[in-house]
């Protein structure tokens, strides 16, 4: 009689193990262990067979890297905006007028904050100077070769400085690259303690990428579309 009602005791704890836990939880009388839908946010060794299937929408992030503010990236794990865990400096933000008439955005105030999303070259020019001149056509011929070759979301914005205050459209006949009119007074040359040919490399995040107080963008070309390519990873 002893055995068969241990027998009966212990069909019952099996079947209640079954749907709630483990045959020692039921035995015990302790507490059922519950797989999250999430394993991995409660630890590695917990593992569920039956994992909750989400609709597709849920699991969308709700932001992407050009819809974050300026210095911020999606982060998919929270689906939330975060500031970037990057070892590299943020560039300083700024806004100027669109000098350029074959640009397409003459007479618009642009700024390098607009960018956001894509690979930015930010490089210091005199209107009026032919090195400069070849630079920024070389420049253009960089990226628009980038594009052709499937790396897209890559420009440049060229400050003008304040001397050549007038003189953009000299240049602007040979390219459509937006050429910032720049002003003594709260001047970005001033900002960026720059000189004719500095020239910064900003990623979709606003972070600084690369350097140079002068890269010749014919004989170093090379040097600035890896930088430019390379400047899309993450």
């Amino acid at each position: 009689m002893l055995k068969a009602s241990t027998a009966i005791l212990l069909a019952v704890a099996l079947m209640a193990a079954s749907c709630n836990g483990s045959v020692t939880d039921v035995l015990l009388g302790g507490p059922s262990k519950v797989h999250p839908v999430f394993p991995d946010l409660a630890g590695a060794d917990v593992v569920d067979d039956n994992p909750l299937t989400l609709p597709d929408a849920a699991n969308q992030p709700v932001c992407a890297s050009k819809v974050c503010p300026w210095g911020q990236k999606c982060d998919p794990g929270s689906r939330d905006c975060v500031i970037a865990a990057t070892r590299w400096d943020m560039a300083g933000d700024f806004g100027l007028e669109d000098h350029n008439l074959n640009s397409a955005t003459h007479g618009q105030v642009v700024r390098l904050s607009d960018q956001a999303g894509g690979v930015t070259v930010v490089y210091f020019s005199l209107a009026t100077c032919s090195f400069c001149l070849q630079q920024v056509k070389k420049l253009q011929d960089a990226i628009k070769t980038l594009d052709k070759n499937g790396y897209k979301d890559i420009g440049g914005l060229v400050i003008i400085h304040p001397q050549d205050d007038g003189q953009a459209m000299q240049m602007g006949q040979f390219v459509d690259l937006p050429l910032l009119q720049d002003h003594w007074e709260n001047s970005v040359w001033g900002q960026y303690k720059a000189d004719k040919d500095y020239t910064w490399v900003v990623d979709r995040y606003g972070y600084v990428r690369n350097f140079w107080p002068l890269l010749d963008f014919q004989i170093d070309r090379d040097v600035l579309m890896n930088a430019l390519k390379a400047a899309l990873v993450d």
